[in-house]
């Protein structure tokens, strides 16, 4: 989204198609379109708006039985949330319930809310609670790795994600 203005032409298109032809959009359309709203609301200062279609975004995707575009939707309240200064707790509560499972199904959306959390902190200045969250990523990834094989290629992704992160920031883990 570097056009900000160009995003917003293709949000009015699709709204547009959807009020005036009726086209339904599909569950992965449907998170893509909200998804991306929130960020292009985040990204031009509409916190109210960007909040809004986050929460749309949360509770359409909630009742899925894959959490990933759960974890992403807890992801973005909790960016909006900071970026607002007031309710910084809002995204983090999302998930506050999984944080101490270890079940691979709950891994994957706790380790993208750790990894939000770690781009938050570091974009805020706080590295010492940068490299905590990205500590608790890194126990994730290696917790999703031991799922697999050590020669088995996920196994290997996990890992080299973790490392690739990591590099990102610059942290120590």
């Amino acid at each position: 989204m570097g056009d900000p203005q160009q995003a917003r032409k293709q949000f009015d298109e699709v709204q547009r198609r959807m009020d005036e032809d009726g086209v339904p959009m599909d569950f992965t359309i449907f998170t893509a379109h909200y998804h991306c709203l929130g960020e292009y609301y985040l990204q031009i200062g509409e916190i109210a708006q960007a909040r809004r279609s986050a929460i749309q975004l949360r509770d359409y995707v909630a009742p899925a039985p894959d959490h990933n575009h759960l974890a992403q939707a807890c992801g973005l309240l909790a960016r909006i949330a900071f970026a607002a200064v007031t309710g910084t707790r809002l995204g983090f509560n999302c998930l506050g319930r999984w944080r101490l499972s270890t079940m691979p199904i709950f891994l994957l959306p706790l380790g993208e809310f750790y990894r939000g959390a770690t781009e938050i902190f570091m974009k805020i200045g706080e590295t010492g609670e940068a490299i905590k969250s990205q500590n608790r990523l890194a126990m994730v990834l290696r917790t999703l790795a031991q799922n697999f094989e050590p020669d088995h290629r996920l196994h290997h992704s996990l890992l080299n994600a973790l490392t690739m992160r990591t590099a990102r920031w610059d942290l120590t883990i």
